[in-house]
């Protein structure tokens, strides 16, 4: 019974251990009545035509928003990372994705808002790990000066 109880506290230990536990140091404020879905998007360098998509999420109104990754992912990205590096915000309004999603339920609503990227339809902004820094890794919408996307930047 002892050996029992000692083997389910090595492998609850070991699980614990092996854990890649989430990063909230980014959130989003959205001090708007408006609700998004956001792409956050991160570019080795302003070479990099494709970026990578690293969050997706729903956004409600008047509320903070955390922006979680895991850790393993984050260090990925940070070990990586270049005075070069951003990461762009994608903000699209929730009603038009949910309508675009509908009509065709095979794309994902992630495609959506690079179609609607592509399209310039959205708005947008772009954050170096330094700007973050500085705000404490909190932006806030729309104080943070958000602009109208730029057609075909971000790959499909």
């Amino acid at each position: 019974m002892n050996v029992l109880k000692l083997l389910s506290f090595i492998i609850f230990t070991v699980s614990i251990i092996s854990c890649d536990f989430i990063d909230d140091k980014l959130t989003l404020k959205n001090k708007s009545m408006n609700e998004f879905y956001l792409g956050l998007v991160y570019f080795q360098n302003e070479k990099d035509s494709l970026g990578e998509m690293l969050h997706y999420n729903e956004i409600s109104k008047d509320t903070i928003q955390v922006l979680a990754l895991l850790n393993r992912y984050w260090g990925s990205i940070t070990d990586n990372a270049t005075n070069k590096s951003y990461l762009k915000l994608i903000l699209t309004n929730r009603n038009i994705v949910d309508s675009l999603h509908q009509d065709n339920l095979a794309l994902h609503e992630s495609e959506i808002i690079y179609n609607l990227k592509n399209q310039g339809n959205c708005i947008e902004r772009n954050y170096t790990f330094e700007n973050l820094d500085e705000k404490n890794w909190q932006i806030t919408y729309p104080d943070d000066g958000f602009e109208k996307c730029t057609p075909s930047e971000v790959g499909q």
